[in-house]
């Protein structure tokens, strides 16, 4: 996947659909770890963009940089990182599919 870029030009190694239950304590700070089968690795920016399955993009975006990647802790194939906010939330609007 080619990496796509913010407004700032920073590059964004993925952009990770969250449901509403799992965005919400990550964009008010309590969660600080995230569950995905996405490859990813410490260092890269993430942007963490709340999607509702009936709704599409909310528009909230968080951005993140992984500090720490526990890869098959949980079972063969999903990968749990830890992150620290970088960047301050963003409430653009993203494409719907």
């Amino acid at each position: 996947m080619m990496p796509s870029t913010t407004k700032a030009d920073e590059w964004i190694a993925h952009d990770l659909k969250t449901l509403p239950e799992s965005f919400e304590p990550i964009w008010t700070g309590a969660k600080r770890f995230e569950i995905t089968q996405v490859q990813v690795s410490v260092g890269e920016r993430i942007a963490l963009s709340e999607w509702d399955p009936k709704a599409g993009y909310t528009g909230r975006v968080v951005y993140v940089r992984v500090t720490h990647v526990d890869a098959g802790a949980i079972q063969s194939g999903v990968i749990v990182f830890g992150f620290r906010f970088d960047g301050k939330p963003s409430r653009e609007r993203r494409k719907t599919e």
